[in-house]
């Protein structure tokens, strides 16, 4: 294990590049933090990776879309796909990456599918090797998230410990393959006849959802969405519903709703302004949103902030709201 509190750009002197992650992962998986105003990762391949920010937004470029990471999501990209990061910020953004040794996605996925009565053979499980996650923007969940905050608490907090983080990392793994199979009873579960048809599909509603997570204090309509996803509104709308459980615009709205939480309990902007900022066009609007969604007003969520004993912090927010629901 290699954690490397990297220089915020490429550029600089003694910078992780891509080549020097890819050469640490064919032996080690490796975690990369940097906090920066500004900082730049030109274009290249890097090995499979999820990464996650605080304070601010790391925009990714991956193909042909511009991704934003925030408090609120993670992104994984498969190892091999080109990919650019930026951050330019007014204040301090945290970005934690987490690069996984090559090989370790199967011999993870190889003692996920053996079954207990086969523990003791010394012969490994066959898998499907080059194993391919979902790529795209996710909200922060109850399976993945809670692990990797954990991590990077421990590797912020000076923990040097390798073969804890190994431990935690294929953990991780296990849960981000959890996820995985998650994904496919979902894309499984859809009502066409043909697999390949499913999967095309559930890729276009990712590209919406990485609009709305990326773009969220924009204006944006179902036309928009379904434009983004290349398909009819009638057919995007019933994609969406059946792979998310609701419509592009109750996730446009809760997106709102945890963001305008985050402005309110770690900021003194007005709550006209922090309407504005995350796409509201009234304060009413945020109300009602706020309360919609988090089931509190604004100002009581305000004000529980600034208790003397509040716990609330940009780390907490997202994840806190995700537990108090279930």
């Amino acid at each position: 294990m290699v954690i490397l509190r990297g220089a915020p750009d490429a550029s600089s002197p003694g910078a992780p590049t891509a080549a020097r992650i890819d050469a640490i992962c064919e032996r080690d998986s490796c975690i990369l933090i940097t906090r920066a105003r500004h900082a730049e990762h030109s274009t290249a391949e890097w090995p499979l990776m999820i990464a996650t920010a605080r304070g601010g937004r790391e925009w990714f470029a991956l193909e042909r879309r511009r991704l934003a990471v925030d408090d609120d999501n993670f992104l994984v990209v498969n190892a091999g796909r080109p990919q650019a990061a930026v951050i330019r910020s007014d204040t301090e953004v945290e970005s934690v990456k987490i690069f996984f040794r090559a090989g370790l996605v199967d011999e993870v996925l190889a003692a996920l599918v053996l079954p207990v009565d086969r523990l003791l053979e010394t012969e490994e499980a066959p898998v499907r090797a080059g194993l391919e996650f979902s790529e795209g923007l996710r909200s922060h969940d109850r399976l993945v998230s809670p692990v990797l905050a954990y991590i990077r608490h421990q590797a912020l907090g000076g923990c040097d410990d390798a073969a804890w983080f190994d431990e935690q990392l294929t953990y991780l793994l296990e849960r981000m393959l959890l996820g995985h199979r998650e994904v496919m009873r979902r894309i499984q579960a859809m009502p066409c006849a043909r697999l390949g048809t499913r999967r095309e599909i559930h890729r276009r509603v990712v590209l919406a959802i990485d609009y709305i997570e990326s773009c969220y204090e924009h204006s944006i309509e179902l036309d928009t969405l379904a434009r983004v996803a290349c398909l009819s509104k009638f057919h995007f709308l019933r994609a969406f519903r059946s792979l998310h459980g609701m419509t592009p615009q109750d996730y446009l709205q809760r997106k709102r709703a945890y963001v305008a939480k985050r402005l309110l309990t770690t900021t003194t902007l007005p709550t006209a302004e922090v309407a504005l900022r995350v796409g509201y066009s009234s304060p009413t609007s945020l109300r009602k949103q706020v309360r919609q969604w988090l089931g509190a007003a604004p100002a009581d969520i305000r004000h529980r902030a600034n208790e003397p004993n509040s716990l609330a912090s940009p780390a907490r927010h997202r994840l806190s709201a995700i537990l108090a629901s279930e």
